[in-house]
């Protein structure tokens, strides 16, 4: 379970999610591209709650790019 997640990718930002196995990296990239539900907080794309926003056009503005 993940708690206590905080952080800000900028428009044209490059990141990448790093840790042991186990540690949420794959169940953050599902909640960002909309694949889970949150069960509680909230993900906001700019000014955007992710509530608002249609999945098939959201994971079409995201490029992923798996080991």
């Amino acid at each position: 379970m993940l708690k206590n997640v905080s952080f800000k990718i900028q428009r044209g930002e490059y990141i990448a999610f790093v840790g042991e196995s186990g540690s949420g990296k794959s169940t953050i990239v599902k909640l960002i591209e909309k694949f889970y539900q949150i069960e509680s907080g909230s993900i906001f794309y700019g000014s955007f709650d992710q509530s608002e926003l249609n999945a098939i056009y959201l994971r079409k503005q995201i490029g992923l790019v798996s080991q």
